[in-house]
C-alpha cells in the first residue's frame, strides 16, 4: 500500500484533443470575424485611397497615400475635387446631396419608426389580449404577408401612390415605409402573451381605460420587446433600396443608398466616395447596435420565439 496518493497523469493523446479542440475554436472565430469583417475593413481601406492608387495596376493591398479627402469631400465640400485624386464636376453637388440624403433617412426611419410602434402596438395588443370575429383569419393573413416579397407588390403600389398625388413626395416614402407592420405587430403579440393579466387588472380597477393600460403599464412592462420592434424598423427602412430609387424621383428627396448609386457618373466611377459614403452611413446602424444591443436580443428571444 501507498501511504498516499499520485496524481493521474492525463494520456498524451487527451491534452492533444483538447488543443487541436482549442486552436479549432480559435480558428473558427478567425474566419467568423474575417468573413463579417473583411468586407468593412476592406471598404474603409478602398475609402482612404485616393482615385488613382483604386484604379492602379497591380493593385495594392494597402493604400500607399492614405488620404480622409473622400470623407472631407462629402461631409464639407459638394464637388469632388482634387483633394479626393480626380477632377470631375458633377452635374449636381454630391456633397450636398449625400448630407441631405442622410438627413432624409434620418427622416424617413424616425418617422415610419413612431408609426410602426403605434400601430403594431395597438394591433399586437388586440391580438393578443382581445377576442373578436375573424382574429385567427387575420393573424394567419398578417403572417402570411411575412412571406410576401417587396417587389411583388410594386406596380400595385405605385399605382395607388400615384392615384392619390403622392408620387415624388416625402410622404408616399413614408406612407409605404410605415406599412411595414407584420413583423413587429408579430413580436408584440408574442411578447404581450408573456405578460400577466393581472397588471393591466389592475390598472384599470384604479381607474385606467384600456387604452390607458396598455400606454401607461403594459408597454413599460414590454420595452424589451418595444426597443427590440423600433431597432427592426429602424434599420429597415435605414438600410432600404428599392422601394426608394422607384418611388423618390428627385435627390432632394432621395435617402442616401439612392444618392450613392449616382457616384458611378458618364465619365468614371467614384470608387473612393462611394466607399465612404457606405462607411459614414454604416456608423448610426453600429452604434445603434451597440448601445442597444442587449434591449434587442432580450425583446427578440423573450417575444418572438414564442410559439
Amino acid at each position: 500500500m501507498l501511504s498516499g496518493t499520485q496524481p493521474v497523469k492525463k494520456p498524451m493523446n487527451a491534452r492533444l484533443k483538447r488543443a487541436l479542440k482549442g486552436i479549432g475554436l480559435v480558428a473558427a472565430v478567425m474566419a467568423f470575424l474575417a468573413w463579417f469583417l473583411g468586407p468593412i475593413l476592406w471598404a474603409f481601406l478602398e475609402s482612404i485611397t485616393p482615385q488613382a492608387g483604386i484604379l492602379s495596376m497591380p493593385p495594392h493591398w494597402l493604400p500607399t497615400d492614405a488620404t480622409l479627402a473622400n470623407y472631407i469631400s462629402l461631409l464639407f465640400s459638394n464637388t469632388a475635387g482634387s483633394s479626393s485624386g480626380v477632377n470631375i464636376q458633377l452635374a449636381f453637388p454630391i456633397g450636398y446631396y449625400f448630407r441631405e440624403g442622410l438627413l432624409n433617412s434620418v427622416l424617413y426611419a424616425s418617422a415610419s419608426t413612431i408609426i410602426i410602434l403605434l400601430i403594431s402596438s395597438l394591433a399586437g395588443y388586440s391580438f393578443a389580449r382581445m377576442n373578436f370575429r375573424g382574429k385567427s383569419v387575420l393573424f394567419v393573413l398578417l403572417l402570411f404577408n411575412l412571406s410576401v416579397p417587396t417587389i411583388s407588390t410594386l406596380i400595385p403600389l405605385f399605382k395607388e401612390i400615384e392615384y392619390f398625388g403622392l408620387f415624388g413626395t416625402f410622404y408616399a416614402l413614408i406612407l409605404l415605409y410605415s406599412s411595414r407592420v407584420s413583423l413587429p405587430t408579430w413580436i408584440l403579440r408574442n411578447f404581450f402573451e408573456t405578460i400577466p393579466h393581472e397588471i393591466e387588472e389592475s390598472a384599470m380597477i384604479d381607474g385606467c381605460s384600456r387604452i390607458g393600460a396598455l400606454f401607461r403599464v403594459v408597454l413599460p412592462v414590454a420595452r424589451s420587446g418595444v426597443i427590440a420592434v423600433a431597432i427592426i424598423a429602424f434599420l429597415t427602412t435605414w438600410d432600404d433600396f428599392l422601394v426608394a430609387v422607384i418611388f423618390a424621383n428627385s435627390p432632394s428627396i432621395q435617402p442616401f443608398p439612392v444618392i450613392i448609386t449616382d457616384f458611378a457618373t458618364e465619365q468614371t466611377t467614384l470608387t473612393g466616395l462611394m466607399f465612404a459614403a457606405a462607411i459614414l452611413s454604416f456608423i448610426v446602424p453600429m452604434i445603434i447596435a451597440f448601445a442597444l444591443q442587449k434591449y434587442l436580443i432580450t425583446g427578440l428571444t423573450s417575444g418572438s420565439l414564442k410559439g
